[in-house]
């Protein structure tokens, strides 16, 4: 009998695209869905209300303690955590009931974004080649797949305001056997369109350069670093 995967996405105030996001994720053929809101403004939670089969729950925002509560509450064998900005390929749940079969666990797909352009193509592969294949360090962004039972031991994401996939994914590499899926999923552009690319590229290589430089200490302040880039004061997905 194959794994059961749960689907786990956190999201706040993303009522622009959420339909279309929750019709994305019906397709893939997960055994469950859960959509985490964490006080949206703007009817996001009331149009995840009207979507058939979709489990909505909601807590205090910060999308560490949204994706925690979320696992607490699947049933799945397997947690697939995604963004509302993210699409996966069609056969990905098949991709990592193998992975996992193959006694990964954890693991993650690469990444591309759209729209994308020359600066980020290049970014893409350090972070696709450099970052997770060649470090095996996963962040948020490469659809983090992981067995729940597992999951739960090591905690869950860290209830930190920022950097939340960062730190647990250095958990998850010194916890266990890592898989990758060279298919990618496709991420938004949005965060580089909104700041501009190379800025925004300089300002995610500053944050991460200074939390490893202070041990994982500061995320606070390094989240209004990374919001700067921006002009404004968010708590949605950082553009790693």
């Amino acid at each position: 009998m194959a794994a059961t995967i749960s689907l786990v996405m956190p999201v706040l105030n993303e009522r622009a695209l959420i339909a279309e996001t929750l019709a994305h994720v019906a397709g893939l053929g997960a055994d469950e869905l859960i959509v985490v809101d964490g006080g949206s403004e703007d009817g996001t939670d009331r149009a995840v209300q009207r979507y058939p089969g979709i489990r909505l729950l909601r807590t205090a925002p910060g999308r560490a303690w949204q994706m925690n509560a979320g696992a607490r509450a699947a049933t799945g064998r397997i947690l697939l955590f995604a963004h509302a900005d993210m699409r996966f390929p069609a056969d990905a749940m098949g991709r990592i009931r193998a992975a996992m079969a193959r006694g990964v666990t954890a693991g993650g797909f690469f990444k591309r974004y759209a729209p994308s352009g020359p600066l980020l193509g290049v970014y893409e592969w350090i972070l696709n080649y450099g970052l997770l294949w060649g470090l095996r360090r996963l962040v948020g962004t490469n659809g983090l797949f992981v067995g729940r039972d597992h999951f739960l031991a090591l905690g869950g994401f860290p209830e930190m305001p920022f950097l939340e996939d960062w730190a647990f994914g250095g958990v998850l590499r010194r916890g266990g056997r890592l898989g990758v899926i060279r298919t990618p999923v496709t991420v938004s552009a949005r965060r580089y369109r909104a700041a501009g690319t190379l800025r925004q590229i300089m300002v995610n290589a500053r944050v991460l350069c200074e939390y490893e430089r202070r041990q994982g200490r500061m995320p606070a302040q390094l989240r209004a670093v990374y919001d700067a880039a921006r002009g404004e004061s968010c708590v949605g997905p950082p553009a790693s």
